[in-house]
């Protein structure tokens, strides 16, 4: 059995997915196989930081399905020390456009603490790029991961 194509979700369309010049089909398997990594946690955020898709694998991490979070405030359950940090680099970030293809990604992952729907706190390290100027993405695509260890100042 063949599993349905993957939708792009909310006002910006309902078609497959599209990776440049890639053929809808691969481009749907390469975004399955993203979408259930259990290493990353990938998030689509609006320029208002409100979430427009999360992957799967956001359930082990968060402890909540990922359609529970979509429509949310990125920031909502991030710890109120790290906020600071993470909205200076997502500035940054907007000041960076696609001609400048090394400044349209923090260089540095950012630590910072996530709350689970536990209560439990747990260390993320995060690569973010700017993708706010492509017509497809319009917002902010983030590559997190769970991390053992201290919070880098």
């Amino acid at each position: 059995m063949t599993e349905p194509p993957i939708r792009t979700g909310g006002p910006r369309g309902s078609g497959d997915v599209q990776l440049g010049d890639v053929p809808a089909d691969v481009a749907t398997r390469v975004i399955r196989a993203v979408d259930r990594s259990p290493f990353s946690v990938v998030t689509l955020i609006d320029a208002d930081l409100t979430i427009r898709w999360i992957s799967r694998s956001a359930t082990w991490v968060t402890g909540t399905e990922p359609d529970s979070r979509r429509g949310l405030n990125s920031l909502e359950r991030i710890h109120p020390d790290d906020v600071g940090r993470i909205l200076h680099g997502l500035e940054q970030l907007r000041q960076a456009t696609l001609a400048d293809a090394e400044a349209a990604a923090i260089p540095e992952p950012i630590r910072y603490r996530f709350r689970r729907m536990d209560g439990r706190w747990v260390v993320m390290e995060a690569t973010i790029h700017n993708l706010l100027a492509d017509p497809v993405v319009e917002g902010f695509l983030v590559f997190a991961r769970p991390v053992s260890g201290e919070l880098d100042g």
